[in-house]
C-alpha cells in the first residue's frame, strides 16, 4: 500500500509468485509446481524447494496483512482478494470497451521481460504466455484505432509492439490511423515507407 516492494530473495520466489498470480483461484498440484522450476532437481529436492519458497512468499504478503497462498496436502493455489495483478488487469480491461485507453497503459513490454533460459518447464509456460498476452495488445491498438480518435496511451503502446516485432503489419496499419486521426498524415506515410521497407529487407516481401 505504501509502494515499497515486498522483500522476495531469489529469483524463484518471484517467478512462482507470478506463475501462481496468474493462475489465481485454481488448485494447482505441488508436483507440477516443483518440476516447473526446480525439475533438475530430485523430487524430494524440488518439493522441499517448493515448500521453502511458498513459505517466503507467505511471509512476504503476511508483512501486509495478507495471507493469499493456500495449501492442500497435494495442491496450492493462490487467492487474488486484495492483490491487483498487472497482466490480468490488462486483459480485463482490454476487453471492456470503454476502459480500452487505460488497458493501453497498462502494458509495459513482453510477459517477465529479461527472464529466459530457466528450466524448460518454465519456459514452456512464459512462451505461449508471451504470446497470448502479445495478441490481447495487438487487437486493442487496431481496436482503439478503428475508433479514429487521437490516443496516445495507443500509439505508446504500437510503438513498443512494434520495437518487439518490426514485421507485425496490423500494428503498422493501426499505428498509421492513429497519425492521421492526430492529423499527421506525413507519419502514417513515413510509417507505411517503414514497413514496406522492413518487409522487402526480412521477408522479400512486397
Amino acid at each position: 500500500g505504501d509502494g515499497h516492494d515486498l522483500a522476495l530473495s531469489t529469483r524463484k520466489d518471484r517467478l512462482l509468485l507470478t506463475y501462481l498470480a496468474l493462475t489465481a483461484g485454481r488448485p494447482l498440484g505441488r508436483d507440477r509446481l516443483a518440476g516447473l522450476l526446480w525439475g533438475e532437481r530430485g523430487e524430494a529436492q524440488a518439493r522441499d524447494s517448493l515448500r521453502q519458497s511458498l513459505a517466503a512468499i507467505r511471509q512476504a504478503f503476511r508483512q501486509v496483512g495478507l495471507d493469499p497462498i493456500g495449501s492442500e496436502r497435494d495442491s496450492v493455489s493462490f487467492n487474488a482478494a486484495g492483490i491487483e495483478v498487472d497482466a490480468v488487469a490488462f486483459e480485463r480491461l482490454a476487453a471492456d470497451a470503454t476502459a480500452r485507453a487505460e488497458a493501453a497503459s497498462l502494458y509495459r513490454g513482453a510477459l517477465l521481460e529479461g527472464i529466459d533460459g530457466l528450466t524448460p518447464e518454465f519456459e514452456a509456460w512464459l512462451g505461449p504466455e508471451r504470446e497470448r498476452l502479445a495478441s490481447v495488445a495487438i487487437r486493442l491498438v487496431e481496436q482503439i484505432a478503428k475508433s479514429a480518435v487521437p490516443s496516445e496511451p495507443a500509439t505508446c503502446l504500437a510503438r513498443q509492439l512494434l520495437a518487439r516485432d518490426p514485421l507485425c503489419e496490423a500494428v503498422y496499419r493501426a499505428l498509421m490511423r492513429l497519425h492521421v486521426a492526430g492529423g499527421d498524415r506525413a507519419a502514417a506515410l513515413k510509417l507505411y515507407t517503414t514497413c514496406r521497407d522492413a518487409l522487402r529487407k526480412e521477408l522479400g516481401a512486397t
